[in-house]
C-alpha cells in the first residue's frame, strides 16, 4: 500500500515539468490524480498522453473562475481532494516588509515552497530569502544560500536534477503536519535577524565600530605669521 493509497491529489500544471513527475510518483503512491492544463491545445495534448493515468481538467488557475469551475469539476468527478500540489497559479498577496509579517499574518499562497535552482553556484534568492522569513516549510536543491540558510533543520534539500526525489520529500512533509510545522517554526525564528531594522542596525553598529577604529592623522600646524610671510613675498616678487 502507497502513501497516498485512497487519497485524491491535485497538480496543477501537472502536464510538464515538475509538476508531471510529481503526479506520476503519486500516482505510484496509489492516489487518485488529478492535472491541470492552461489552453485548450496543452489540455488537448496531456488528455491524448496521459488521459489514461489522470484526471486532466483545463484551467487557467490565474484565473479566480476558471478555479471555481476547476473546483466544482472536482467535486463531481471525486469525493474527496486531500492533496493539492500548487505547481502553476498566481498568488495576490499584498507587499509588506518582513519586519511586519508575523506567524499568523504571513503569506498563505502554499504550505511548502519549493526553490529547485539547477547550478550550486547560485550565491543569492530573494525569494528563497522572503519565504524563510515569512515563516514557510521549504525545499530546495543544495545551491549556496540554500545551503546555509536551511541548515539545522530549516528546511529540506534534494539533489540537483532529481524531480523524483524532490516529489518524494514534498509527500512526506505534506503527509507529516507535525514535521512541516517544526520546520516552518525553525525557519521564521531564525529569520527574524534577516529582517529590515534588525539589517539596519547591524549596519550601523558596523559604522560605529569602523569609525571608532580609526586614527585621525594629526595635522601639521601652518602658523598664521609664515602664511602671511608667503604671501607677502609672492607679491614683491610679482
Amino acid at each position: 500500500m502507497g502513501k497516498l493509497t485512497g487519497k485524491t491529489a491535485l497538480v496543477t500544471g501537472g502536464n510538464s515539468g515538475i509538476g508531471l513527475a510529481t503526479a506520476k510518483l503519486f500516482k505510484q503512491e496509489g492516489a487518485n490524480v488529478i492535472i491541470t492544463a492552461r489552453s485548450a491545445e496543452t489540455y488537448k495534448l496531456a488528455v491524448s498522453e496521459y488521459g489514461k493515468q489522470f484526471d486532466v481538467i483545463q484551467a487557467d488557475v490565474s484565473k479566480f473562475s476558471e478555479i471555481q469551475t476547476l473546483m466544482a469539476q472536482i467535486a463531481s468527478r471525486h469525493k474527496t481532494l486531500d492533496v493539492v500540489f500548487a505547481n502553476a497559479g498566481v498568488a495576490e498577496v499584498e507587499p509588506r516588509p518582513l519586519g511586519t509579517i508575523d506567524e499568523d499574518g504571513r503569506p498563505r499562497t502554499s504550505p511548502v515552497y519549493f526553490t529547485p535552482y539547477r547550478y550550486e553556484a547560485q550565491a543569492v534568492s530573494g525569494t528563497l530569502a522572503y519565504a524563510l522569513g515569512a515563516g514557510k516549510a521549504i525545499i530546495s536543491t543544495p545551491y549556496w544560500h540554500a545551503a546555509e540558510l536551511l541548515a539545522d533543520g530549516r528546511g529540506e534539500l534534494v539533489p540537483f536534477e532529481d524531480p523524483a526525489a524532490l516529489a518524494d520529500v514534498a509527500i512526506e512533509l505534506l503527509d507529516n503536519q507535525a514535521a512541516r510545522e517544526a520546520m516552518r517554526r525553525r525557519a521564521y525564528l531564525y529569520a527574524r535577524h534577516m529582517v529590515w531594522d534588525r539589517v539596519a542596525q547591524s549596519y550601523m553598529q558596523t559604522f560605529v565600530r569602523a569609525s571608532a577604529g580609526r586614527k585621525q592623522p594629526a595635522r601639521a600646524a601652518f602658523p598664521v605669521q609664515t602664511a602671511q610671510k608667503n604671501a607677502t613675498n609672492r607679491l614683491v616678487n610679482a
